[in-house]
């Protein structure tokens, strides 16, 4: 592997982000389908997040949990309950809303309001699958700051030795590659860029 590419594999990254970015804004121009809108956003974070799966794979549970403190342990869990809190009155809001909505679009007709509600319960799935994709990302980049820190090149690595141990160059490019500012901002875009394009198409169901 080339030593240009090792040594900046972060900043490689960071222009990848970029270069995906800037084929997104193309895409608004050119009108393109929400396909291919999920297509972009999903490339645009491939090589950090493939980074990320090799590195956090080859980590067992048990390489980070000897030094989580109790306080740590409860902060964490704190925060998942509100926000588990949260998404369920979410939840409830937004299903009170579309009931309403429901039924002042199609007049109270019993057929048209079942079928109704499973087109928007279908064109909602991809909303539910990119919240928990976002919710994914944020517990690996969490993860991957107790692991290998904040720097492009970590000088007191915890990860494994035994990954890529006969390849060097690879072994630092993943380590480089998954790292977890880089998963956050890339995950971040990525589930703007996809929540935009389900609430236009779930906009346009509810229209017509």
């Amino acid at each position: 592997m080339p030593a240009w590419v090792v040594s900046h594999a972060l900043l490689l990254g960071i222009v990848w982000n970029v270069f995906w970015l800037l084929v997104l804004l193309l895409a608004e121009l050119w009108d393109w389908s929400s396909w291919a809108w999920y297509a972009v956003a999903l490339v645009s974070v491939l090589p950090c997040f493939v980074a990320t799966i090799v590195v956090l794979k080859a980590t067992p549970r048990t390489h980070l949990h000897e030094e989580e403190s109790i306080l740590t342990h409860f902060l964490v869990r704190f925060v998942g309950f509100i926000l588990a809190f949260c998404a369920w009155v979410s939840s409830i809001v937004i299903g009170a809303s579309i009931s309403s909505v429901i039924q002042l679009t199609v007049d109270n007709d019993e057929k048209e309001v079942v079928g109704l509600g499973f087109q928007l319960v279908i064109a909602a799935l991809p909303l539910v699958v990119t919240l928990l994709w976002l919710a994914f990302i944020i517990r690996c980049a969490w993860f991957l700051s107790r692991l290998r820190g904040w720097r492009a090149h970590p000088v007191n690595s915890r990860v494994p030795e035994k990954l890529f141990r006969d390849w060097p160059g690879l072994r630092s490019v993943s380590i480089s590659l998954a790292n977890p500012g880089l998963l956050l901002g890339g995950g971040f875009v990525t589930t703007v860029v996809i929540v935009a394009v389900i609430s236009l198409d779930f906009s346009l169901t509810i229209l017509f």
